[in-house]
């Protein structure tokens, strides 16, 4: 089976908000894009929305606004491997800076699709009345954040005169499909009922007008390959799975085993599996 695509998952980067290769671990970039394009492999990097109040890039985002805001507390979003505020994706400025970023760590060096994590996004406190945005508070407008978290790169890939631009996005909204956007459901779990629960989400995604959708085939969180139930939930899924728009084997296995070494964080006690299948669309 030839290999299409190559995927580096999160974590890759030094901290959070600093979108770029961790130079420990990623000594030449370049290069490796340019041997990966001599094999016909395109490479996807993960994109998280988050910024690391250590990043280099946090105060000069934090002085111009570029970052959400909150009416009470300390201003952290989430304390996932670091405390972190989400960008503020409804602002332009903001969408143009990220993607800045972005395009000189990535896609100058020939990296055209991108995996955008977090999308939804994620707080660690959902006190959405707390959570401003440049556009308005997150009760208001804050179910668009998904929609222009995938313009952002969406506009900067077209300004760029790219075509065929697809983006994989855990969240989407009303208008998401004009923006290149691949949605899966999310880090569900191994089981059957959450199978049941895809095939409804699915049909729900369809009718919004959202054609290229997939889920975690097998469940994210959970399925032991030694268990006999999970095997057939995993055979299962994976028949469904062929006939989505597109085929997409992701999950966090048991046992879990420990990885060696760290990179943008702590050192990591799992294992995750990426396989993406684009069906029939002739982008690479």
């Amino acid at each position: 089976m030839p290999i299409d695509l190559i995927v580096i998952d999160f974590f890759h980067w030094p901290l959070q908000g600093e979108w770029k290769f961790d130079p420990t671990y990623w000594p030449d970039p370049d290069a490796m894009v340019k041997e990966l394009t001599k094999m016909k492999i395109e490479l996807m990097v993960s994109i998280w929305p988050t910024v690391d109040k250590r990043s280099e890039n946090y105060e000069e985002m934090l002085e111009h606004g570029y970052l959400i805001r909150t009416d009470r507390g300390i201003r952290t979003a989430m304390d996932f491997e670091g405390d972190t505020v989400y960008y503020d994706a409804t602002n332009p400025e903001a969408r143009k800076y990220l993607w800045e970023k972005a395009k000189s760590n990535y896609y100058s060096k020939g990296i055209k699709v991108f995996w955008l994590d977090e999308a939804e996004p994620e707080y660690s406190v959902y006190d959405f009345d707390n959570y401003r945005y440049y556009l308005g508070t997150n009760l208001q407008i804050g179910n668009i954040y998904p929609r222009d978290y995938a313009k952002t790169f969406y506009e900067g890939q077209s300004a760029a005169g790219q075509k065929n631009i697809v983006n994989l996005l855990r969240c989407a909204w009303a208008g998401s499909q004009k923006f290149g956007a691949l949605v899966w459901s999310g880090d569900i779990a191994s089981s059957w009922p959450s199978l049941r629960n895809q095939l409804v989400a699915g049909l729900n995604m369809g009718i919004a007008g959202i054609p290229w959708w997939t889920t975690d085939i097998g469940g994210f969180h959970g399925g032991d390959p030694n268990n006999e139930a999970f095997r057939e939930l995993f055979v299962r899924w994976f028949q469904w799975g062929a006939f989505c728009p597109v085929m997409r084997l992701h999950g966090d296995r048991e046992p879990k085993q420990k990885q060696v070494g760290e990179t943008g964080g702590a050192t990591w006690y799992v294992i995750c599996s990426h396989i993406l299948f684009y069906q029939e669309w002739g982008l690479f």
